[in-house]
């Protein structure tokens, strides 16, 4: 019908989205019905031409070009096809009256013609406004960033892009009935509604935050929010912390951590440190046993909480391959993989990725592994952060496995001189500060827990005649 004609001239997405959800027998997607759609509306061409108007001049055309053809044959009348009523005699005053209407036509033609022109041109201007909002729309749909339209005033989700409904693992559906603060991971309702307060009075703002995806994951993200002050609405966009923030991040952390504290203060927090940028559930530091063998965890960090330190064997396990390089990861699946790591298991284990720690001598000396139960999104970003923190644990490792050693050097020194019965004397040069061994204190008659050396209760002691020689000598 010419009304049917009208409403799908007027509504051709309408009509699209009909025939993708029912009448797509071809396999078309919506640009090409677009542009179909367009072909059509350029073809009929509403405003000259009316909705169903027929021209019999048109009609005599084609029937000659018919009978030319030898389609048709000649003599063929279009009385009966049509309509011509037989014309009734004019009374005289019909060619007065019809000079003026043909007057009163052409004028009325000209203003038609102008109006008709100013109405092209207008909707021209309409379409492309049209055009350039629906760009907008598949530049914002098509974004890599998570784009979130939201309520100021409730802090509820209006709605989010295919990008959004990616990074939260929620649909659309499912986002439209929540508030920021259903997948905040720090902030509760009343401080997303503080800060988006700030925005309207700011009228701009980017920050960074952590959000809860529906698989459990927490990932950190960057947000920046717009606020729409005549609608009370807010855009925000939300993308992953970029490699070069991440970078940042993490010598930050590296020039903070460890400083002032002592080797299992730097372990413990390196390890919440990985297990909350990279949002997975363990983070295990290891230290190399000689034999090459086993390792002897120095931290491990497990759903929130610190677990006892233990020894175990690398054979059968992913923290064993990763000594045949320098980094291993197994995105997912890694249980399957290792089916004999018990640990693994126990943990619900789905992702790993490993690097070995190497001391200055290019020597292995450690493991970092961290361990998550759902896939492992980024491998990459996982890698270049391992890569970056890596060096420091070794150093901080092997400082650690220096220092024991130290140690233990130390106390089988001092257990062969309480054996051998011989005192030891050390004066340092510098400072003239002077220390001495338990056995020293008692080979000269004294009470260890009473005995405290200096350089006159020394010289005080020695024989008259070498005072002067001796001294002499301690001074130079």
């Amino acid at each position: 019908s010419l009304k049917g004609w009208r409403y799908a001239l007027d509504n051709p997405g309408e009509l699209i989205d009909m025939i993708l959800a029912r009448y797509n027998t071809q396999g078309k997607n919506r640009a090409d019905l677009e542009s179909e759609a367009q072909a059509v509306l350029d073809l009929i061409d509403p405003d000259i031409i009316e909705i169903g108007h027929s021209n019999p001049n048109r009609w005599r055309h084609i029937a000659a070009t018919y009978i030319r053809l030898g389609v048709a044959e000649p003599g063929a009348s279009l009385d009966r096809f049509l309509y011509d009523p037989a014309p009734k005699p004019l009374p005289g005053w019909v060619m007065p009256a019809l000079a003026g209407s043909t007057l009163a036509f052409l004028i009325a033609f000209t203003v038609a013609s102008y109006l008709i022109r100013l109405n092209r041109l207008v909707g021209l201007a309409q379409e492309d406004t049209a055009r350039l909002a629906h760009r907008h729309a598949r530049m914002l749909e098509n974004s890599r960033d998570g784009i979130w339209l939201v309520d100021t005033g409730s802090g509820r989700v209006l709605d989010a892009n295919a990008a959004a409904e990616r990074m939260s693992g929620y649909s659309r559906v499912e986002l439209l009935s929540m508030q920021v603060s259903d997948f905040d991971a720090d902030e509760t309702t009343a401080d997303v509604k503080f800060r988006l307060g700030e925005v309207l009075v700011s009228g701009w703002a980017l920050f960074e935050s952590r959000h809860k995806t529906k698989d459990g994951h927490v990932i950190n993200v960057e947000v920046s929010v717009m606020p729409d002050l005549e609608n009370g609405t807010a855009l925000a966009f939300v993308s992953d912390i970029p490699p070069r923030k991440q970078a940042e991040h993490a010598q930050a952390f590296l020039l903070q951590c460890g400083l002032l504290s002592n080797e299992e203060d730097f372990f413990a927090s390196l390890a919440r440190y990985l297990a909350e940028t990279l949002s997975m559930e363990t983070v295990c530091i290891d230290r190399l046993e000689g034999d090459g063998l086993h390792a002897q965890t120095v931290a491990i960090y497990n759903d929130g909480r610190f677990d006892n330190n233990h020894r175990y064997p690398l054979k059968d396990t992913p923290c064993g391959s990763v000594l045949d390089g320098s980094t291993r990861c197994f995105p997912h699946g890694v249980c399957g993989l290792f089916p004999d790591d018990v640990s693994l298991t126990e943990l619900r284990a789905e992702s790993y990725i490993g690097t070995v720690l190497w001391d200055s001598q290019g020597r292995p000396i450690g493991l970092i592994a961290v361990i998550g139960r759902h896939p492992l999104k980024d491998p990459q970003r996982a890698d270049a952060l391992l890569k970056l923190v890596g060096p420091r644990a070794a150093w901080e490792l092997e400082r650690r496995e220096a220092k024991r050693y130290l140690q233990e050097s130390e106390e089988r020194l001092r257990l062969a001189l309480k054996a051998a019965k011989q005192g030891l004397y050390d004066l340092d040069m510098r400072t003239g500060e002077i220390q001495v061994s338990d056995e020293y204190a008692l080979m000269l008659g004294y009470d260890p827990a009473e005995f405290h050396e200096n350089r006159e209760h020394w010289l005080a002691r020695l024989y008259p005649g070498d005072t002067d020689p001796v001294g002499l000598a301690y001074r130079d």
